[in-house]
């Protein structure tokens, strides 16, 4: 079937934030997935989300450029404040270090993040919690060092906000198969489990109004203007109709 028409059940985020922040509640990174730039001593990310202050993260030192650590809270979350726990042992390498929010996983796709805190200061030698800007909605945080004069370590990451009801809304595009579309103006996403997820982050980008999709990497490229069909077995070509 070269062209066809399908309808996308999409879930978009519907929010409304309270003006004050209520501490303790809901720790959104307690036993999540985590991840490091890099590991030395056996020091490993999931020891920020733990919930116990006597393990605690490393990078290596002179391996990396900057040392970044990231947690994928399972769902999006509108993020007011964090929680840290220095190493009080080390204290110097929690410093000049940004806290952002990500949409899509930060280790695949590093750009488009934002920003809750930037400390530039040396971290407190203790417990300490970081008020965001603004509140700031994504599904994955990262912290990350923005000099690399020690490695990053801590001990605890508690992350605090609301998670995100969804109301569902349709979009329906038209799907073209051994089609990719090839345009002047595209973004690549990396990889996507689907083109619904493709489609949900072209419904979010200004401009976008078709996407292509690579059936055996899982590729999604989003594209903003018009261009030339090619047929390419390979992929999938979607626009809205």
């Amino acid at each position: 079937m070269n062209g066809g028409c399908i309808l996308f059940i999409l879930l978009f985020a519907q929010f409304t934030f309270r003006p004050t922040i209520a501490l303790p509640g809901i720790d959104y990174a307690f036993n999540k997935t985590c991840k490091q730039s890099s590991v030395a001593l056996g020091k490993l990310p999931g020891y920020a989300v733990d919930d116990n202050i006597t393990t605690c993260t490393r990078t290596r030192f002179g391996d990396d450029n900057t040392g970044w650590w990231n947690v994928d809270l399972g769902k999006t979350v509108g993020v007011t404040s964090v929680v840290l726990s220095n190493n009080l042992d080390h204290p110097g390498r929690l410093k000049n270090f940004t806290i952002k929010m990500y949409m899509s996983n930060p280790t695949i796709n590093p750009s488009g993040g934002k920003l809750c805190f930037w400390y530039e200061e040396k971290f407190i030698r203790g417990t300490d919690t970081v008020t965001c800007y603004n509140t700031v909605v994504g599904r994955y945080l990262e912290i990350a060092k923005l000099d690399n004069d020690k490695p990053l370590g801590m001990c605890d990451v508690k992350v605090y906000g609301e998670a995100l009801p969804n109301r569902i809304t349709t979009l329906t595009y038209c799907e073209s198969r051994g089609v990719r579309m090839v345009s002047n103006f595209v973004k690549a996403m990396g990889v996507m489990e689907g083109p619904i997820e493709c489609a949900r982050r072209c419904s979010h980008s200004y401009g976008c109004g078709m996407f292509n999709y690579e059936i055996n990497l899982k590729h999604c490229i989003l594209i903003y203007t018009n261009g030339t069909r090619n047929p390419d077995s390979e992929y999938v070509f979607y626009v809205a109709c």
